[in-house]
């Protein structure tokens, strides 16, 4: 019997959101959770992507789609946009490819679906209490995981610092919350789209995909130097809540530009050391320096659009 392609994603689709409600259901800890609303999506997404590209049939998959969508949002209520965003983004992000758009585009079709639900569930709730939720929610978790008996003294000593902590690690994260939700959507879309092309390849090989360029010789397209310049008029102005956009777009803008600062000292330490020099290099960077890892990076990202550390030739595309 021939079983229609596009039923295998809408069953992937059915066994994540059943494996969310079993897991809810059981009460699982916060970290296991948070991995699992974070990676599970991905499942969805890349099972309709990889459809679409393998057989191409655009009009079969919507309709595939909407059904999958009513018969989530009947069976599991609350979870129709969800369906909806996971799926509608992992069918742009395969249309894309299949129309060989570049990278930055295929990533911001493919998020545009993501982004429209989470601002539609994020939007009757405050950032600052969404923010002081996860916190409470940590110092719980802290709490939990503290072993019964010893020093009571020690134990609540232990808590409040830990409570001091997260409520200024809270307030920072408040200030840039809408950034950081589009920074993790991004890198979400990021490995779809990596996973979609990758398997698609994997069982078709020759599907007429186009090529990307090495990681090493990436860059960000250069409309990022003014997504920067703007949020940083932005926050000179101390108009209205006009610096608060400014900081979300200069924080997002800073992602951009250190994963382009990663990519340049790929290609620079590749050029130098060899391949066990590197392994070290970044194991150390990773655990020890993560947080000038990732200054550094963005600074050196964003003088690579000006002064070509790479030497890459000027029609380079971004894609």
């Amino acid at each position: 019997m021939h079983v229609p392609r596009t039923v295998y994603p809408a069953i992937v689709a059915g066994a994540t959101f059943g494996g969310i409600r079993i897991f809810a259901a059981t009460g699982g800890g916060l970290g296991t959770g948070t991995l699992l609303l974070g990676l599970l999506p991905v499942a969805i997404s890349t099972a309709w992507g990889v459809s679409l590209l393998l057989s191409g049939s655009l009009s079969r998959h919507l309709v595939t789609a909407v059904l999958t969508i009513l018969a989530t949002a009947a069976s599991t209520p609350g979870f129709g946009i969800a369906t909806a965003a996971y799926v509608l983004s992992g069918l742009a992000v395969g249309w894309g490819l299949g129309y060989r758009l570049g990278f930055d585009r295929v990533l911001g079709v493919g998020l545009l679906p993501m982004a429209i639900a989470v601002a539609l569930a994020l939007a009757p709730v405050a950032a600052d209490d969404l923010v002081r939720e996860y916190g409470q929610d940590l110092t719980e978790a802290l709490r939990r995981s503290l072993p019964a008996g010893g020093d009571e003294a020690a134990r609540q000593a232990l808590v409040a610092e830990y409570e001091r902590m997260v409520a200024r690690t809270t307030r920072v994260l408040s200030q840039v919350w809408p950034a950081v939700v589009l920074a993790g959507l991004m890198a979400q879309i990021g490995l779809v789209l990596v996973l979609v092309r990758s398997l698609a390849m994997l069982v078709a090989k020759e599907l007429p995909l186009r090529s990307w360029i090495p990681f090493a010789r990436w860059e960000v397209p250069f409309y990022w130097v003014w997504v920067l310049v703007s949020g940083l008029i932005m926050i000179l102005s101390r108009v209205g809540s006009l610096p608060h956009v400014g900081i979300n777009l200069v924080v997002v803008a800073a992602i951009m530009f250190s994963v382009q600062g990663l990519a340049v000292q790929v290609n620079l330490l590749g050029r130098v050391f060899p391949p066990w020099v590197r392994v070290l290099f970044w194991t150390m960077a990773a655990f020890c320096f993560a947080p000038l890892l990732l200054l550094g990076s963005a600074l050196l990202g964003l003088g690579d659009q000006w002064l070509n550390l790479r030497k890459r030739p000027p029609a380079t595309p971004a894609g």
